[in-house]
Order: structure tokens, then C-alpha cells, then sequence
């Protein structure tokens, strides 16, 4: 899940704030390929981060359009956001797996908690 905050300031005053989450069922075969079974780190490429990055913002960017319809905010585009700015590297996650499949488990630990948190 991810979570993004986009707003848009006239003088110094936010006049409008929306935050959207997208979910993504990534496989246990993906979660496997990212996990180093050693370290127990999850490390999960900045290109990866970047796609689902991109699918978040364009999802929120047309929710925003959505809810404005038919207001007088809805005049208002907000610019696109170049995310290679924001992810510059790969996530590197630590755990500690108690488990005989470490993927799979991983997998079920992480889809129920906020895997990417990003503030814009």
C-alpha cells in the first residue's frame, strides 16, 4: 500500500489536500526473488518502487479530477510528478522470520503492513 499527500498552495495557504492508497498483490515468487534468505533483508528495487509509485500518483491524480468535478477546483491540474527525484535507491527492509518459508511468510507479513510510505 502506499500512501501519498498532493496539494496545491495559493499565497501560503493550501486550499486543497487529497491523500489516495493503491494496493498491489505482488506473488510469493516476486517476494522470494527480493528476499535474501542470510540477511533477512527485503530488498525491493527502485524500479519496482517507481512503477508503483507512478500507477499511485496517476490513480490519485484521477481521483482528485473525479471529486472536483463540477466545482470550482477542478480548474485547477496538478503537475505530474517526476518520482526518480523521490526514489533515488532501493528499499531495504530487515525482518525476522520465524518461519520454514521464509518467502511466503514474508509475503503475508508484509501485505498486511504499510510496505512504502511516501510523502510528497
Amino acid at each position: 500500500m502506499q500512501y501519498f499527500r498532493l496539494f496545491h498552495s495559493n499565497q501560503k495557504k493550501t486550499f486543497l489536500i487529497i491523500e489516495g492508497s493503491c494496493q498491489f498483490k505482488i506473488t510469493d515468487e516476486a517476494w522470494g526473488n527480493m528476499f535474501e534468505q542470510e540477511s533477512n533483508l527485503l530488498k525491493v528495487p527502485k524500479g519496482f518502487l517507481s512503477h508503483l509509485a507512478v500507477l499511485t500518483i496517476g490513480t490519485t491524480r484521477g481521483i482528485l479530477h473525479a471529486k472536483t468535478e463540477g466545482t470550482c477546483f477542478n480548474k485547477y491540474v496538478l503537475p505530474t510528478i517526476n518520482v526518480t527525484e523521490i526514489i533515488k535507491e532501493d528499499a531495504v527492509f530487515s525482518f525476522v522470520i520465524q518461519s520454514e518459508n521464509p518467502p511466503q511468510r514474508l509475503s503475508r507479513l508484509v501485505n498486511k503492513a504499510l510496505l512504502i510510505t511516501r510523502t510528497i
